[in-house]
């Protein structure tokens, strides 16, 4: 998230352990690559070919924990969106920052399984429900 705003209510509402960072997308002939920095310090930069996808609508289901109870949310998403299971020519890179080690704990492959790329992409989030076990 690159805004206060932005940031608490997906940790108030759902739960997901966001925090601040500057974004930056730049794409150049081939490549799109997105990267997060926190007082100018990389957490990360990931880097993937830039092609334009097909028409679709494609769901994302999140689930969390708030307040001792396991929610579900989804996001909804709709525009050109392209979905490879291929790790060719894509590439993630961990900074220094603590983000990116406590990032680096938690990953278990850097085997790449699907990448994904929208161009004109809306989307809506959903709010979370509990779930019952």
């Amino acid at each position: 998230m690159s805004t206060e705003a932005a940031r608490w209510p997906g940790v108030d509402i759902y739960g997901f352990p966001k925090f601040i960072a500057k974004i930056d997308f730049t794409k150049d002939e081939n490549q799109i690559a997105c990267r997060l920095a926190e007082n100018e310090e990389p957490i990360l930069e990931f880097r993937m070919d830039d092609k334009v996808g097909t028409k679709k609508q494609t769901r994302w289901e999140f689930y969390g924990n708030r307040k001792q109870r396991i929610v579900i949310t989804a996001f909804d998403l709709e525009g050109l969106i392209l979905e490879e299971e291929t790790n060719k020519n894509v590439k993630l890179v961990l900074g220094k920052h603590t983000i990116a080690e406590r990032l680096k704990g938690l990953l278990l492959s850097n085997e790449v399984v699907r990448t994904m790329i929208g161009h004109e992409v809306t989307g809506i989030l959903r709010k979370p429900v509990q779930i019952q076990l």
